[in-house]
């Protein structure tokens, strides 16, 4: 930022994301320099994301969701920051997510594609 009172209005959207283990168990948390910003507090076994979610299907391969989050955030320096927007995994184990498209990548109109954005905006403090 060009002022240390600035602050950044971060905006990040993936178009679809699809999970290894049905249900697209997936969340979206924005990162500076690879510290999570703007996440909910991760109580238990429940992971911090700052958005996310499960569907209620059981058995597809096709299951995609949407991801939007914002964040106002205040580096509080002028020194050169990384941000980044980062897939989570809310499942209990390790899995694979699949960002813009479904875990079935096939090619036909039941499994589609999407497209991702970071947007970040200074704002005068």
């Amino acid at each position: 930022v060009s002022n240390a009172s600035n602050k950044l209005l971060i905006m990040a959207q993936v178009g679809v994301s699809g999970h290894g283990e049905l249900r697209s168990r997936t969340g979206l948390a924005l990162a500076d320099d690879g510290t999570l910003i703007g996440v909910g507090t991760g109580v238990g076994s429940r992971t911090a994301t700052a958005t996310g979610g499960r569907t209620t299907v059981n058995t597809s391969d096709q299951v995609v969701t949407s991801h939007f989050v914002q964040f106002l955030h205040t580096p509080g320096d002028t020194a050169t920051h990384t941000y980044t927007a980062e897939a989570v995994n809310v499942f209990a184990s390790t899995s694979t997510l699949y960002i813009n498209r479904s875990e079935n990548d096939t090619d036909n109109n039941s499994f589609p594609r999407g497209s991702s954005v970071l947007t970040i905006m200074e704002i005068a403090g």
